[in-house]
């Protein structure tokens, strides 16, 4: 299951995949994956690593301290760090890279090239350093979950609990 944000801090982008993942497992499953996304105008398409803010692996059948796998962003990056991103997978196709690079151009500095060309950004501008997620060793004690009053609970329980037998979108 994946699904979007468009802020929050690293706290809250955890609490959201670790609640999605709990919410999902009352209805059944042996395993459950969650991930995070900042919203973005890709979504969820491959390639992910600068989209990714969170990742939750539960199998409710072993024993709790194994139970949960978790990885988390330091930051959420800006949508020209996913462009750049996006480009540079698109140019490790070598027809497409020998499209647009110069001589001697990685996929990266085409990518980065075209980025700061499309957007007339400084000819220093750089991807923002540390992207990606990294794991986290923490009990699932110690990740506060609290659901606003707003959050139609029911509703959404129901819904995840669908999209367990074909693709739904939960609002």
């Amino acid at each position: 299951m994946s699904v979007a944000v468009e802020t929050g801090e690293p706290a809250d982008w955890l609490a959201t995949a670790v609640y999605l993942a709990e919410q999902v497992t009352q209805g059944g499953s042996e395993y459950i994956k969650v991930t995070v996304f900042r919203e973005n105008s890709w979504g969820d398409d491959p390639p992910q690593q600068y989209k990714v803010l969170a990742k939750v692996g539960l199998t409710p059948m072993d024993p709790p301290e194994e139970r949960w796998v978790m990885s988390v962003a330091r930051r959420m990056p800006a949508e020209l760090d996913i462009e750049a991103d996006v480009l540079t997978a698109g140019l490790y196709d070598p027809g497409e890279h020998a499209r647009v690079k110069r001589p001697r151009e990685t996929p990266e500095d085409t990518a980065r090239r075209l980025v700061i060309q499309r957007h007339q950004l400084p000819k220093n501008w750089q991807s923002s350093p540390g992207l990606g997620v990294r794991g986290v060793n923490l009990p699932r004690e110690r990740i506060n979950v609290v659901v606003p009053s707003s959050v139609n609970v029911a509703q959404l329980r129901s819904c995840l609990q669908a999209s367990q037998t074909g693709i739904t979108r939960c609002q």
